[in-house]
Protein backbone atom coordinates (compact mmCIF):
# COMPACT_ATOMS: atom_id res chain seq x y z
CA UNK A 1 0.00 0.00 0.00
CA UNK A 2 2.74 2.52 1.01
CA UNK A 3 4.18 1.84 -3.01
CA UNK A 4 1.18 2.91 -4.65
CA UNK A 5 0.58 5.85 -2.06
CA UNK A 6 3.52 7.27 -4.02
CA UNK A 7 1.88 6.88 -7.48
CA UNK A 8 -0.64 9.29 -6.48
CA UNK A 9 -1.50 11.82 -5.18
CA UNK A 10 -2.60 10.50 -1.85
CA UNK A 11 -1.56 11.67 1.41
CA UNK A 12 1.46 9.40 2.91
CA UNK A 13 -0.53 6.89 5.23
CA UNK A 14 0.55 3.28 6.85
CA UNK A 15 -1.24 0.49 5.49
CA UNK A 16 -3.62 0.44 8.41
CA UNK A 17 -3.94 4.28 8.26
CA UNK A 18 -4.55 3.70 4.72
CA UNK A 19 -7.63 1.19 5.01
CA UNK A 20 -9.23 3.78 7.44
CA UNK A 21 -8.75 6.06 4.81
CA UNK A 22 -10.12 4.51 2.09
CA UNK A 23 -13.26 3.08 3.99
CA UNK A 24 -14.53 6.52 5.19
CA UNK A 25 -17.30 8.17 2.81
CA UNK A 26 -15.97 10.00 0.72
CA UNK A 27 -12.71 8.78 -0.51
CA UNK A 28 -13.65 6.26 -2.73
CA UNK A 29 -12.09 7.98 -5.44
CA UNK A 30 -8.93 6.87 -4.01
CA UNK A 31 -9.61 3.12 -3.32
CA UNK A 32 -10.63 2.96 -6.95
CA UNK A 33 -7.63 4.64 -8.40
CA UNK A 34 -5.31 2.55 -6.34
CA UNK A 35 -6.98 -0.99 -7.28
CA UNK A 36 -7.11 -0.26 -10.42
CA UNK A 37 -3.85 1.30 -11.17
CA UNK A 38 -2.41 -1.84 -9.11
CA UNK A 39 -4.02 -4.20 -10.76
CA UNK A 40 -2.81 -2.63 -14.50
CA UNK A 41 0.33 -2.32 -13.18
CA UNK A 42 1.14 -6.26 -11.77
CA UNK A 43 -0.41 -7.18 -15.82
CA UNK A 44 1.87 -4.96 -17.59
CA UNK A 45 4.63 -6.45 -15.20
CA UNK A 46 3.91 -9.97 -15.86
CA UNK A 47 3.51 -8.93 -19.83
CA UNK A 48 6.82 -7.28 -20.16
CA UNK A 49 9.20 -9.22 -21.75
CA UNK A 50 6.91 -12.14 -22.89
CA UNK A 51 5.82 -10.22 -26.09
CA UNK A 52 1.74 -10.44 -24.64
CA UNK A 53 -0.45 -7.12 -25.03
CA UNK A 54 -1.91 -6.39 -21.49
CA UNK A 55 -5.30 -5.92 -23.15
CA UNK A 56 -5.34 -10.01 -23.64
CA UNK A 57 -6.49 -10.40 -20.15
CA UNK A 58 -9.69 -10.30 -18.88
CA UNK A 59 -10.94 -10.27 -15.41
CA UNK A 60 -13.69 -9.40 -13.02
CA UNK A 61 -12.56 -8.33 -9.32
CA UNK A 62 -14.62 -8.31 -6.17
CA UNK A 63 -13.02 -7.64 -2.95
CA UNK A 64 -14.06 -6.38 0.79
CA UNK A 65 -12.31 -4.14 2.86
CA UNK A 66 -13.61 -5.76 6.63
CA UNK A 67 -13.47 -4.12 10.17
CA UNK A 68 -14.76 -6.33 12.60
CA UNK A 69 -15.74 -5.18 15.58
CA UNK A 70 -17.00 -6.72 18.99
CA UNK A 71 -20.47 -5.00 18.18
CA UNK A 72 -20.76 -4.63 14.35
CA UNK A 73 -18.48 -5.63 11.32
CA UNK A 74 -18.54 -3.00 8.57
CA UNK A 75 -17.44 -3.53 5.25
CA UNK A 76 -16.48 -1.81 2.15
CA UNK A 77 -17.01 -3.77 -0.81
CA UNK A 78 -15.60 -2.62 -4.27
CA UNK A 79 -16.59 -4.53 -7.53
CA UNK A 80 -16.01 -4.94 -11.37
CA UNK A 81 -17.56 -7.33 -13.24
CA UNK A 82 -20.65 -9.84 -12.62
CA UNK A 83 -19.13 -11.14 -9.27
CA UNK A 84 -21.40 -10.22 -6.33
CA UNK A 85 -21.54 -9.90 -2.61
CA UNK A 86 -24.43 -11.02 -0.30
CA UNK A 87 -24.20 -10.41 3.54
CA UNK A 88 -26.05 -12.53 5.98
CA UNK A 89 -27.24 -11.29 9.67
CA UNK A 90 -27.88 -12.08 12.66
CA UNK A 91 -31.65 -12.26 12.61
CA UNK A 92 -30.82 -14.55 9.83
CA UNK A 93 -32.38 -11.75 7.17
CA UNK A 94 -29.80 -11.58 4.32
CA UNK A 95 -29.23 -8.11 1.22
CA UNK A 96 -27.24 -8.45 -1.93
CA UNK A 97 -24.49 -6.19 -1.44
CA UNK A 98 -23.12 -5.50 -4.50
CA UNK A 99 -25.18 -7.39 -7.27
CA UNK A 100 -22.81 -7.61 -10.29
CA UNK A 101 -22.88 -5.59 -13.46
CA UNK A 102 -23.83 -7.16 -17.01
CA UNK A 103 -23.02 -5.20 -20.33
CA UNK A 104 -26.83 -4.44 -21.06
CA UNK A 105 -27.88 -7.26 -19.33
CA UNK A 106 -26.53 -10.09 -21.22
CA UNK A 107 -25.33 -12.76 -18.97
CA UNK A 108 -21.44 -13.70 -19.53
CA UNK A 109 -20.92 -10.48 -21.12
CA UNK A 110 -19.54 -8.05 -18.54
CA UNK A 111 -16.55 -5.51 -17.62
CA UNK A 112 -13.05 -6.42 -16.59
CA UNK A 113 -10.90 -4.34 -14.01
CA UNK A 114 -7.85 -4.78 -17.00
CA UNK A 115 -9.65 -2.97 -19.73
CA UNK A 116 -8.69 0.85 -20.11
CA UNK A 117 -11.76 1.81 -18.86
CA UNK A 118 -12.07 -0.02 -15.96
CA UNK A 119 -11.57 2.84 -13.60
CA UNK A 120 -15.68 3.60 -15.18
CA UNK A 121 -17.02 0.76 -14.19
CA UNK A 122 -16.16 0.21 -10.42
CA UNK A 123 -18.64 -0.03 -7.91
CA UNK A 124 -18.51 0.66 -4.09
CA UNK A 125 -20.72 -0.50 -1.70
CA UNK A 126 -21.30 -0.57 1.80
CA UNK A 127 -22.55 -2.85 4.65
CA UNK A 128 -22.67 -2.72 9.01
CA UNK A 129 -23.92 -5.15 11.15
CA UNK A 130 -23.45 -8.51 9.43
CA UNK A 131 -22.29 -11.66 10.41
CA UNK A 132 -21.26 -13.33 7.11
CA UNK A 133 -20.39 -11.77 3.89
CA UNK A 134 -19.92 -14.13 0.66
CA UNK A 135 -18.49 -13.03 -2.13
CA UNK A 136 -18.72 -15.14 -5.27
CA UNK A 137 -17.86 -14.52 -8.86
CA UNK A 138 -20.64 -14.86 -11.51
CA UNK A 139 -19.80 -19.24 -11.37
CA UNK A 140 -21.79 -19.41 -8.43
CA UNK A 141 -25.39 -17.43 -10.12
CA UNK A 142 -26.29 -20.38 -12.12
CA UNK A 143 -26.75 -22.26 -8.40
CA UNK A 144 -27.51 -19.27 -6.08
CA UNK A 145 -30.25 -17.18 -7.48
CA UNK A 146 -29.42 -13.95 -5.67
CA UNK A 147 -32.96 -12.35 -6.36
CA UNK A 148 -34.34 -15.28 -4.01
CA UNK A 149 -33.94 -14.46 -0.38
CA UNK A 150 -34.93 -18.00 0.52
CA UNK A 151 -32.52 -19.30 -1.24
CA UNK A 152 -29.66 -16.92 -0.17
CA UNK A 153 -30.50 -17.90 3.40
CA UNK A 154 -30.49 -21.47 2.98
CA UNK A 155 -26.96 -21.32 1.58
CA UNK A 156 -25.55 -18.77 4.03
CA UNK A 157 -26.75 -21.13 6.82
CA UNK A 158 -25.23 -24.34 4.81
CA UNK A 159 -21.77 -22.50 4.92
CA UNK A 160 -22.47 -21.58 8.73
CA UNK A 161 -23.03 -25.20 9.49
CA UNK A 162 -20.08 -26.08 7.65
CA UNK A 163 -18.09 -23.81 9.25
CA UNK A 164 -19.06 -25.25 12.78
CA UNK A 165 -18.42 -28.54 11.43
CA UNK A 166 -14.42 -27.97 10.02
CA UNK A 167 -13.90 -25.47 13.68
CA UNK A 168 -14.80 -29.16 15.37
CA UNK A 169 -12.22 -30.57 13.22
CA UNK A 170 -14.44 -32.52 10.82
CA UNK A 171 -13.53 -32.17 7.21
Amino acid sequence: PERLMKMSNAPPLKSKELLEYVSKPGNERLLIELVTMSVHKAIGTVCRGVDLSPSLFSSTLLMALIKRNSCSNEAVVLSVGDGFAVAGFADQSVAVVSPGENISGCKNRTYFVTAADAIEHVHIYRVKGFQQLLLSTDGLTKTLNINNEDCLKRFLLSLKNIKAVNSQGFK
